[in-house]
């Protein structure tokens, strides 16, 4: 495992602070979902904006990144706020960190470790709050933790290795028939889509068609996906023991099982409406393949925490 991104004084507290992961179930109210969830659907503006999934801040603009919590959306600090506080007395957010954020997901999320990429951050606390999945189905979307934890930057994690120059190239781009295929090289992919303009051409069990607005969009990607906030990862693994073809196919389906070589699922929370998970942000993790039982979308509030220190925004308990 990757252990050298912290320094060293860093990654001593780093591991202090770290604990067990928590469930605290009716964290908001029916009512409190309710409102959060309009907020986001209502929003129309979003600072990250693709096929897979959306991006919402917690401010009164969707667009506008925010994380200092006294300049929120007043509803969201209202709602959040004094709970969050009984749960995270300290807590910090960066000017560096990855906002707080609603996600609306249409394509479950791989694994990956929101570890940052400050290595002078004493990284803390993450939460998840699910809000709403459809159509609703009993236990049909959950968070997994697995067994390791991750010091390196933040990262996905992936079987084959990703040189350094291309780590932002690989992308889950939707089909004609509405499937996502991972594409792992997006200027491989767009070098076969060129060979085949104005024709339809297959690509890893998807079917595309291609032409100049299809390759325009090619290109638009990759130079947007040079700016991605995670490295792209083979790092977590150890051995070469592969996770359990039954859980495989049971959880994760959407993603290649070489990845998780090496892992061990450790804590598996049930998506319910209100409920707050809370996990040390050196935990991998990801979501289960939800789309097997026929969920379309899915959206969360998530926001990752720092201890606090100076020089940075903090939120001191009244």
């Amino acid at each position: 495992m990757e252990n050298n991104f912290f320094k060293l004084n860093i990654l001593k507290q780093i591991k202090k602070n770290q604990g067990n992961e928590l469930l605290i179930k009716n964290f908001l109210s029916k009512n409190e979902v309710k409102k959060l969830v309009s907020i986001e659907e209502k929003s129309g503006k979003y600072f990250v904006d693709r096929q897979d999934g959306r991006k919402r801040s917690l401010a009164l603009n969707g667009s506008n990144i925010e994380r200092n919590p006294k300049k929120w959306h007043s509803e969201i600090q209202k709602i959040i706020l004094p709970k969050l506080k009984k749960v995270i007395p300290r807590f910090a957010i960066t000017k560096s960190e990855f906002p707080p954020h609603f996600f609306n997901n249409e394509f479950p999320t791989v694994m990956h470790a929101d570890t940052g990429l400050d290595n002078s951050s004493i990284i803390y606390k993450q939460i998840l709050i699910p809000l709403k999945f459809s159509p609703i189905k009993k236990n049909a979307v959950k968070t997994i933790i697995f067994n390791k934890d991750w010091y390196g930057p933040a990262s996905t994690f992936r079987y084959e290795g990703i040189d350094k120059r291309n780590r932002a190239l690989d992308f889950t781009l939707k089909d004609l028939n509405g499937n996502f295929i991972l594409i792992k090289n997006l200027i491989d992919f767009k070098n076969i889509a060129l060979k085949n303009i104005n024709n339809y051409f297959y690509f890893e069990k998807g079917i595309f068609y291609s032409n100049n607005f299809f390759i325009n969009k090619l290109v638009k990607l990759i130079n947007h996906n040079k700016k991605r906030y995670n490295n792209i990862s083979n790092k977590h693994i150890t051995n070469g023991k592969l996770i359990s073809k039954n859980l495989y196919k049971k959880y994760l389906t959407h993603q290649p099982r070489e990845d998780f070589t090496s892992l061990k699922i450790k804590t598996i929370f049930d998506w319910k409406p209100g409920d707050l998970f809370v996990w040390d942000r050196t935990k991998i993790h990801c979501s289960n393949d939800y789309t097997k039982h026929g969920v379309k979308r899915k959206t969360g509030l998530a926001i990752f925490f720092l201890y606090p220190k100076k020089k940075i925004i903090k939120n001191n308990k009244k």
